[in-house]
């Protein structure tokens, strides 16, 4: 359980980074002699590790605290490994089609430039953040299908309850800038009423299941953090157009 812990609280903290996940894709200093910036190197580095390692590290983990044997155990490997490919694919496709597309000149053919926006936006998007809430999903289901004797302290669910919200305030303005927001949303919300639902079955064992505490506070936070920005901008405006506003 403290392994675990410790990975969700990782991850929610980095998640919300701003050097990183914030202003990333702000960093628009070139590498020397390449046309590539460091916004763009950081994002080929370390997004992959992050989005799909942290995942891995659970699903590896769930186990190894679990006295019970899970049903259907090919099925969410056959899932988790699905979904990893989802947020590789859909990923390395944005990141690729993002930087190509703010390498070329504002009147170039208008063929060209809507294929870039069609890989860097919609189907980019789509993979990627596809992939994300995916293996979210799995992993809830996975640890669900787990039993445990062992049960987190009071600190620690406060802990995970704190990092989720990180977590979901920084994915709510991932999906903005993605312009994901209208079709991820009721994904999430279909997640929580699941949840919800098993809450009021009398599954509440917040103390043995820190990956569905987690999510549960993280997706919480994503749809309030979604509906504070259309309600304070009037719609979703991209974060990276925001910025922009100013003098």
């Amino acid at each position: 359980m403290t392994r675990i812990v410790a990975i969700l609280s990782t991850y929610g903290i980095a998640s919300f980074l701003p050097i990183y996940f914030i202003l990333q894709p702000f960093i628009k200093v070139d590498l020397p002699g390449l046309p590539i910036t460091y916004g763009d190197l950081m994002d080929l580095l370390l997004t992959p590790w992050i989005g799909v390692g942290v995942f891995a590290l659970l699903y590896l983990s769930i186990a190894d605290v679990s006295d019970s044997s899970v049903k259907h155990r090919h099925l969410y490997r056959f899932l988790f490994w699905s979904f990893s490919v989802l947020y590789v694919e859909g990923h390395g496709m944005h990141l690729a089609a993002n930087s190509i597309g703010n390498n070329v000149i504002l009147n170039t053919n208008p063929r060209l430039a809507h294929s870039i926006f069609l890989f860097d936006e919609p189907i980019g998007h789509l993979l990627w953040l596809g992939g994300a809430l995916g293996l979210a999903l799995v992993t809830i289901a996975y640890q669900i299908s787990y039993t445990t004797q062992d049960r987190l302290t009071r600190r620690q669910i406060w802990l995970i309850l704190i990092c989720g919200m990180l977590y979901g305030v920084s994915f709510a303005l991932t999906i903005i800038e993605g312009r994901s927001a209208l079709w991820a949303a009721p994904i999430v919300v279909g997640a929580l009423a699941v949840m919800g639902y098993r809450w009021f079955r009398g599954k509440r064992e917040l103390s043995a299941r820190p990956t569905w505490t987690f999510f549960l506070s993280g997706f919480t936070f994503l749809l309030v953090t979604l509906g504070v920005w259309f309600a304070g901008f009037g719609g979703f405006i991209e974060p990276s157009k925001f910025l922009q506003l100013g003098p």
